[in-house]
């Protein structure tokens, strides 16, 4: 894994959309495989989503947070290494 995350290091973002486009299409290919209470799941927050029940957080700010995160959990591990 520590190779391809290296290689997604040295992508344009042209190159990183592709592959997290590539990445979205290889998961559902692979929906055959998810199991129905799964299925179920993600259809009730879908519902939630279109009735309004929750609040929609743009793109970019997710993945702020998301970087945010995995650079804590990076950094943290590194200290207690």
């Amino acid at each position: 894994m520590p190779a391809v995350m290296e290689a997604i290091d040295h992508m344009t973002t042209s190159e990183k959309f592709e592959t997290i486009d590539y990445l979205v299409s290889s998961i559902s290919a692979a929906g055959e495989n998810l199991s129905d209470e799964w299925r179920s799941e993600v259809a009730r927050r879908h519902e939630e989503v279109l009735r309004g029940d929750v609040d929609l957080v743009p793109f970019d700010e997710s993945l702020r947070k998301a970087f945010a995160r995995v650079a804590s959990v990076h950094i943290s591990n590194r200290v207690g290494a």
